[in-house]
């Protein structure tokens, strides 16, 4: 935590201006502290402002004004909101997503990784934030990797379920619970999709902390 997460997604996304508009998926307490890092960092660059970014609250941000909801370039939603508004975001055509604190959808059955998936892979550059990558669970990791890069395990979850999950096949099926070859794993991810900083890397480039009431 406190690695650059977000100043380094908001750059990335910066990059892909021209491929906006530009969704932002994250916890509810932390939507409106998304909004001000976008002016931070971004409000200057590409002459952003408040009338610029929906953060949805209710369904009625979307629902009751749809017009103002489907032009604004940058919106910024909850997951559970996310997860019950899931069709409609699929129709505002998403080009550049942002999934903060992305093991909220680690349950490949749970609604809001049903809900989440086809908006991800229906955008053209998709990040995934998350200071908890689940190394240790790595069941819980494919359905973000799917829907990133449905590719690279091309044998779907069964699959990586034998090769990294240590899977066991018991009496009421499958039990995808454990992890095997995570060296393997690891470097597969780190050579393809995956960054991973931890405090020790990039503790000389970090500013003194600071405290806001």
């Amino acid at each position: 935590m406190g690695l650059g997460k977000t100043i380094q997604s908001l750059a990335i996304a910066s990059a892909y201006y021209s491929e906006w508009p530009l969704l932002i998926i994250t916890p509810s307490s932390v939507r409106f502290s998304w909004r001000d890092q976008i002016i931070r960092w971004l409000g200057k660059p590409l002459n952003l402002n408040l009338t610029h970014i929906t953060v949805v609250n209710s369904g009625k941000d979307i629902m009751d004004d749809w017009d103002s909801f489907n032009s604004s370039p940058i919106t910024i939603i909850s997951y559970d909101l996310m997860s019950r508004y899931g069709k409609e975001l699929l129709k505002r055509r998403y080009g550049v997503v942002i999934a903060d604190e992305s093991h909220f959808i680690k349950n490949i059955k749970a609604a809001r990784t049903k809900a989440a998936t086809p908006i991800l892979k229906w955008a053209k550059r998709v990040l995934l934030l998350s200071g908890t990558p689940a190394m240790s669970r790595p069941a819980e990791l494919f359905p973000q990797i799917s829907a990133i890069s449905p590719n690279l395990f091309q044998g779907g979850f069964h699959e990586f379920g034998l090769r990294y999950c240590s899977a066991k096949e018991c009496p009421w099926g499958w039990d995808y619970s454990g992890c095997s070859n995570m060296t393997e794993l690891q470097l597969v991810l780190e050579r393809s999709i995956m960054i991973r900083r931890v405090k020790a890397d990039v503790l000389s480039q970090l500013p003194a902390k600071r405290r806001e009431l």
